[in-house]
């Protein structure tokens, strides 16, 4: 019988997500966040959530209208496809570099994405 994989002395879990808030000093499992942290709270007022969207809608309307499908311009920008999907539904703020990336791949200016 064969042991299964151990973390910090525990068993390894890799899909288990945290439940709870970590206090100070908390480990997580792996080298990430978990997914709840990462996410705008959903209890945000509607307008935070609507002005979240309004980037990544404008970014997929100059991207399409480049004529770049989501693959061709992931590869021109160096970001990944799921990141570049998370930016253009709002579920995910683009960092700066991401912004100066999509910006130079649409020959425009960073202030043309985010005003």
């Amino acid at each position: 019988m064969t042991s299964p994989l151990r973390h910090r002395g525990r068993p390894h879990r890799p899909y288990e997500r945290m439940t709870t808030v970590p206090g100070p000093g908390a480990a997580y499992e792996g080298s990430r966040l978990p997914a709840q942290f990462c996410r705008v709270p959903r209890d945000a007022p509607d307008w935070i959530i609507e002005r979240r969207r309004e980037p990544g809608d404008r970014i997929a309307d100059l991207r399409v209208a480049a004529h770049h499908t989501q693959e061709s311009f992931c590869e021109a920008t160096g970001i990944s496809r799921s990141h570049l999907q998370r930016i253009e539904s709002g579920e995910a703020d683009p960092r700066y570099g991401d912004l100066l990336r999509i910006a130079a791949a649409l020959d425009t200016r960073v202030s043309l994405l985010v005003d």
